[in-house]
């Protein structure tokens, strides 16, 4: 019995110090990336113009008439709460459940997410990934406190995180918007190719579009992942759904999910749901 109390008492301190220390590392996270909502500029008064997109592909015309009201202020920030499924590993078998918080810049193209990972009873990892002025990173640590994996700031993870931010940025999508720095350019009737500039940083997506103007899907023939510890470019494909979500008279999916392709077969690696946006 003594022995049970004791080992409880560590696992509560050791979670409790992991608590204290990851939101030390969240509050400087998103200090030095400018993340903190307060701290945001609000004199940009930019509105969503229809006007201005006459000259746009079809479907993505047909889209952000769909999604957006003409006259509606710029999204300047975005902060949403998440929860889902993930795995580990691309070929892994096991599903883990996650809770997140995502920040997202949409002015200064950039995102942060701060995800727990429940691993068994008392365990969970804590990983934060972030995009911000052409640096992507990622910080992996075990019960917020010891880190187990720390990249940043090369080719594949700047590109990689790039392509991450536009594919999400259907969760606040006047990013979207030409003024917000995409191109687009026409693929077919339902589709187009987006892309997006960032610090030296260039990547396309294809975005595709169903009858009512809702992007249902994003594809990239190359973006550039971890595997095994290696990275490389591979076929990456993510899919939307239940566009019930209504902010600002904005509408957005509530699940989403994205994998990675091994051959022709798409590998579902994440599926996750939003619970909670604000806008600002």
């Amino acid at each position: 019995m003594k022995t049970s109390l004791v080992i409880l008492t560590a696992l509560t301190i050791l979670l409790t110090i992991g608590v204290v220390h990851n939101q030390k590392i969240v509050n400087k996270m998103e200090s030095s990336i400018g993340y903190k909502l307060d701290s945001l500029e609000t004199t940009i008064n930019a509105r969503v113009d229809f006007n201005k997109l006459r000259s746009l592909p079809a479907p993505v015309q047909k889209y952000f008439m769909h999604v957006l009201k003409d006259g509606q202020p710029i999204i300047k920030s975005a902060k949403f709460k998440q929860h889902g499924k993930l795995l580990t590993e691309n070929k892994g078998k096991k599903w883990l459940t996650f809770e997140a918080d995502y920040y997202a810049t949409p002015l200064s193209p950039g995102f942060f997410w701060n995800a727990k990972i429940f691993m068994i009873p008392f365990f969970h990892i804590r990983v934060l990934d972030s995009y911000h002025r052409g640096i992507g990173s990622g910080l992996v640590r075990l019960l917020s406190l010891w880190t187990i994996e720390k990249d940043s700031d090369h080719q594949e993870i700047n590109s990689g995180a790039l392509h991450r931010y536009l594919a999400e940025a259907v969760w606040f999508p006047t990013a979207l918007l030409p003024q917000s720095g995409v191109r687009w350019d026409t693929l077919d009737k339902s589709s187009a190719i987006a892309t997006l500039s960032d610090h030296g940083v260039t990547i396309s997506l294809e975005f595709r579009f169903n009858k009512i103007g809702e992007v249902v899907a994003v594809y990239s023939p190359g973006r550039w992942g971890k595997f095994e510890g290696v990275y490389k470019q591979a076929a990456w494909e993510g899919h939307y759904s239940d566009y019930v979500i209504e902010k600002w008279g904005m509408l957005v999916p509530r699940k989403g999910e994205v994998g990675w392709y091994e051959g022709n077969e798409l590998q579902t690696v994440w599926k996750g749901e939003i619970l909670e946006v604000i806008y600002k």
